[in-house]
Parts: structure tokens; C-alpha cells; sequence
């Protein structure tokens, strides 16, 4: 039987309190078969999307890495990026990630009317921001007053379609990621994803 979170949802009051829930919390990980093995079969979190791209989402650049979603029974995930660029000189026992793509708290909020308030109120305060339209969620990138790398994000209308097929293709999809780690194959963004806006906009 699913663990009954609807006590906690009952207590959820969007207006006066916009920031609904954990969507994810992003950190590195130094191989992506050795973590899903760790989450999905010592654990049980189930992959729910592997998302594999080829240009880094703020600056365009070429630059492959694959993003890892393990799912919770309350519906949030942890998400681990495989990115070879950045942690391979590093030593492995000691990742230590380089910018907030990275390593990152996901908040959910509702609509992009709520990322909009945000994004007025967040600037009205002089925090700098990125703004980030991934294709399936739209988010605000910025850091909190100690340093904590903070994202808040909303689902577009079309993600559970999206999520749908990032569930049924995961596998496939680390399993394509793993062979281009090696040099077997060449690198692609995953085809059941795709952006509805620019890889970057907003603040810098």
C-alpha cells in the first residue's frame, strides 16, 4: 500500500505559502550505471528518467552529460548528473561540484505565474538570477545568503506526458549513456525531450 501523504498535502496553503514542495535535490555522481544500481536496487527508488543532453543548458556549449532522477513514495526525487567534463580529474571519493547545475535544492511551485512573482521579488532584491525554460519545467536559479544553490521550478502543462515517457525510456536511455561514456556511440540529447524555449534567458 503507498504511504498516505494527504495529511501533509491538507495542511499545503498556496497562498500563503507559494513554495509548495522538495522537487528534487541535484548532486554529482562519478558513474551512472554504479549509481542507479545503488538507488534502484539496494534501495528501491525507481529511475523515473535518465535525461542524457549535449550542450550545457546556460551556455550552450558541447558538453554531454546525463541527468538521473530516483523517485520517492511522496512523488520527489533525488537527480545526480554523470558529467564527466567536470569531475574527471577530480578524485572520486571527493566530488566536489563546481556550480549549482550541479548541486542544487529543486522547490516546486505552481504555474509560471508563481515563478514570475518570484522572479520580480527576487530582482526587486538585488539576488542574481538564471532562468532556465528545460522544456518540461521552467525554473529560477539563485543562491540564498549562505550559499545554498536554490532552484525553484514548475512543471509545464505537458509533463506528465513528458515524465511518462522519461519513466519508460530511462533505461535505455543510461543504457545508451554508458556506451557513449566508452566511445562506443556518439553523443545525443535524449529524443523524448525536447525545449519550448531558449537554453538560457532571463538574468545572468
Amino acid at each position: 500500500m503507498p504511504y498516505d501523504l494527504s495529511f501533509r498535502r491538507e495542511k499545503i496553503d498556496a497562498d500563503n505559502n507559494p513554495v509548495c514542495n522538495l522537487h528534487h535535490h541535484a548532486f554529482a555522481c562519478r558513474d551512472a550505471e554504479e549509481t542507479r544500481h545503488f538507488y534502484e536496487d539496494m534501495l528501491g527508488m525507481p529511475m523515473v528518467a535518465a535525461i542524457q543532453e549535449s550542450t550545457h543548458p546556460r551556455s550552450g556549449a558541447q558538453s554531454a552529460y546525463l541527468h538521473l532522477f530516483f523517485e520517492m513514495a511522496d512523488g520527489t526525487c533525488l537527480a545526480f548528473f554523470d558529467y564527466p567534463e567536470y569531475f574527471a580529474s577530480l578524485d572520486a571519493n571527493q566530488l566536489e561540484p563546481r556550480d549549482s547545475l550541479v548541486h542544487h535544492i529543486a522547490l516546486e511551485v505552481q504555474g509560471y505565474e508563481k515563478i514570475e512573482v518570484f522572479k520580480q521579488r527576487l530582482a526587486a532584491h538585488g539576488v542574481a538570477l538564471r532562468e532556465i525554460d528545460h522544456g518540461y519545467c521552467r525554473s529560477l536559479y539563485f543562491v540564498d545568503p549562505n550559499g545554498l544553490k536554490l532552484e525553484l521550478t514548475t512543471n509545464v502543462a505537458r509533463s506528465p506526458d513528458d515524465f511518462a515517457a522519461f519513466r519508460r525510456d530511462a533505461h535505455a536511455t543510461l543504457a545508451h549513456w554508458q556506451q557513449f561514456k566508452a566511445g562506443g556511440v556518439a553523443s545525443t540529447a535524449s529524443t523524448n525531450m525536447s525545449r519550448t524555449g531558449p537554453a538560457a534567458a532571463g538574468h545572468s
